[in-house]
């Protein structure tokens, strides 16, 4: 009888010990053969400045910025806080936004910062840093930040003698009212020169006449309504200035005031 070729060949004694024998205690399994990343404890979050110094502008102001990441291997809620070197840089340094933050794994959060000063600062170098910590523990979970430092001038003294900065705000006061005083003068005379207005005409309805409802009338002829100029405010004529009022929006009530008689002669035929 054959032995079939695809039998099992029999292991040796060291082989066989070797197949038997457990994985050490200590052996790590990892994927894909790599091993898992080493997380420091002691420094949770890495935390880098946008700047090692920071200079003021024009009007004694400036911002800048840390970037904050998340180096725990996993999602954690933290809070920066502003640490300074001297107490009274407390009142103008100040975090912008929430301090508190969510982290997701290995996530980057900036957190801005705004100075403005006083001008009653005293001038010298300030130096400022965010520290941050885990809420769940801040005690084991801290990382301070580098230090900031900002230069803080002394304040420009104003000229002896010279004119206050505010001279300007009764100057210009003076002169609103002068033309002010001026205008109201020539709107009140009216331009002695011309001519007067002429009257204003009068209100007029259906079963009104003279004058006012044959110029009326011929005002309607000439924007192309057919109408006799009668002088009398019949039904007829009650019609086409209601259609004249709907065809320029105005108020159809078939009254001619004001408002109707102003359109009519801003009307082209």
């Amino acid at each position: 009888m054959r032995t079939s070729s695809a039998a099992a060949l029999p292991l040796t004694r060291s082989a066989s010990l070797r197949a038997m024998s457990p994985l050490p205690a200590t052996a790590t399994l990892s994927r894909c053969g790599s091993e898992a990343p080493m997380i420091n404890p002691a420094n949770p979050f890495v935390i880098t400045a946008a700047a090692s110094s920071v200079a003021l502008d024009s009007s004694r102001k400036a911002v800048t910025a840390f970037t904050v990441s998340n180096s725990l291997g996993r999602a954690v809620t933290a809070r920066a806080r502003v640490q300074y070197d001297k107490p009274d840089a407390a009142a103008w340094i100040t975090l912008t936004g929430d301090a508190e933050v969510p982290f997701a794994v290995s996530q980057s959060h900036q957190y801005n910062i705004e100075i403005v000063v006083p001008p009653d600062a005293a001038p010298g170098a300030y130096s400022f840093r965010l520290d941050v910590v885990g809420v769940e523990n801040p005690d084991e979970m801290a990382s301070q930040g580098p230090s900031v430092s900002v230069e803080v001038p002394a304040p420009v003294a104003a000229a002896k003698g010279g004119l206050p900065s505010w001279w300007w705000i009764p100057v210009a006061a003076i002169v609103a009212l002068l033309v002010g005083g001026v205008l109201a003068f020539v709107l009140l005379r009216g331009g002695g020169d011309e001519e007067p207005s002429a009257p204003a005409r009068p209100q007029i309805r259906i079963g009104s006449t003279g004058p006012a409802v044959v110029e009326l009338q011929n005002r309607l002829q000439e924007l192309g309504f057919m109408l006799e100029a009668d002088g009398m405010f019949g039904p007829v004529t009650q019609q086409r200035v209601r259609t004249f009022q709907q065809v320029n929006g105005l108020q159809v009530d078939g009254i001619v005031g004001p408002e109707t008689w102003a359109a009519l002669d801003a009307a082209e035929p």
